[in-house]
């Protein structure tokens, strides 16, 4: 049996599920997630990965490479900055007279350089 009723999924399930499934031992099994979402262990988890800021990223380049500015774990390296643009973030490297602003969000200028 489907149910697509938000309120019953996210009730039985948790926050994030679409849709979901009565198994034969009649338990709420999620079946989809929110965009940005996947499902482990019958929960809706955000998908470090997939190219989408969601919550609990810092960053989220489309990629688990280390090096490139967002981590494996979708957290902002060190000396990198990675603006966020319609949930969609581009790291790029603070070199030269450059350094990582606070909010990891930018590299500022050093003054007096």
């Amino acid at each position: 049996m489907i149910v697509n009723t938000c309120q019953i999924c996210t009730t039985a399930i948790g926050a994030h599920c679409l849709t979901c499934n009565k198994n034969s031992s009649n338990v709420v099994v999620c079946q989809s997630c929110d965009i940005g979402y996947i499902i482990v262990n019958n929960f809706c988890i955000f998908a470090c990965g997939d190219g989408l800021v969601n919550n609990g990223e810092e960053c989220d380049d489309s990629n688990l490479v280390p090096g490139d500015g967002c981590a494996t774990n979708c957290t902002i390296e060190d000396n990198f900055a990675c603006p966020i643009n319609n949930s969609v973030s581009k790291c790029e490297k603070c070199e030269g007279a450059t350094f990582q602003a606070a909010d990891k969000r930018a590299c500022v200028k050093c003054v007096n350089y």
